[in-house]
């Protein structure tokens, strides 16, 4: 952090960066598991802790515990007066990894085509008669 300090900006701000970190240290101890690492600090101003959650659902859990949370910071040291939740997906969207693996085009190969061709050849006319040439027609032009 020695080039930060070298900053004459970066100077400035490092003070207030220390301080977010240090409660949102603060902040993760007190919440329970389920609930660690899914605020973020946002703003802490005129005892007013603003706190940014990837998930309504994540949200109603942690407005649940907001008393607790305040009366604890308070405890700690942190003239904290109230505490508002902000739902901002985008600023989680580097944690999860649930769906990279969608990410990437998959090619089916030919064999397995073949097979679902196969299928639809046998099929008489009905929904899923339509399903099947419908994935027909989205495997080949995968492959294309």
């Amino acid at each position: 952090m020695e080039h930060l300090q070298r900053d004459a900006t970066a100077d400035r701000l490092l003070p207030t960066a220390q301080r977010f970190l240090e409660i949102q240290h603060q902040l993760n101890q007190m919440l329970p598991n389920v609930l660690s690492g899914s605020a973020r600090v946002c703003q802490f101003q005129d005892g007013e802790l603003v706190v940014a959650v990837p998930t309504a659902a994540i949200a109603t859990k942690l407005r649940q515990a907001l008393p607790r949370l305040t009366s604890g910071l308070s405890g700690r040291g942190w003239k904290v007066s109230s505490i508002l939740v902000r739902l901002q997906p985008e600023a989680f969207h580097d944690k999860s990894d649930t769906y990279a693996g969608n990410s990437r085009q998959r090619v089916v190969s030919a064999q397995v085509v073949a097979h679902w061709q196969q299928l639809s050849d046998t099929l008489t006319e009905s929904n899923l008669a339509t399903s099947v040439a419908r994935l027909l027609r989205h495997l080949r032009a995968a492959r294309d």
